[in-house]
């Protein structure tokens, strides 16, 4: 929330009440960019069920809390389209079917690293 402050955009929380939808950011007089937020400790893997078919408008935000313990570090984050998850997944057959995860490693290379730039890009597409 805090880096989409930064940039400007009008996120709100959702508080749980959508399923695969964290953080709504609004545009003017257009549907919301919606994001999922994942977590983890270290690096990865981060854990997924459900992954839907990819929504032009919704983002996966992948954090790393690498380092947590020390109060001035900044956690990582990884800003991925949902329409380009699908190169990062990894099925997980013995949790049942629709479950995945994402390696650290598979993303860390990846464009994506703290690409906050892509949810504003959208935001004013859309608007």
């Amino acid at each position: 929330m805090s880096a989409l402050c930064r940039l400007g955009l009008d996120a709100s929380l959702t508080l749980g009440n959508r399923k695969q939808m964290d953080i709504a950011v609004e545009g003017s007089g257009q549907p919301p960019i919606t994001l999922d937020v994942k977590g983890i400790y270290n690096k990865g893997p981060w854990l997924l069920t459900g992954v839907d078919s990819p929504a032009r408008d919704h983002f996966l935000v992948l954090v790393s809390f690498e380092g947590a313990r020390e109060p001035s570090r900044v956690p990582t984050s990884f800003v991925v389209p949902a329409p380009k998850l699908e190169q990062f997944l990894r099925p997980v057959p013995q949790w049942g079917a629709n479950h995945y995860d994402i390696a650290y490693s598979r993303v860390k290379g990846s464009p994506y690293l703290e690409a906050w730039h892509l949810i504003a890009e959208s935001v004013t597409a859309n608007a």
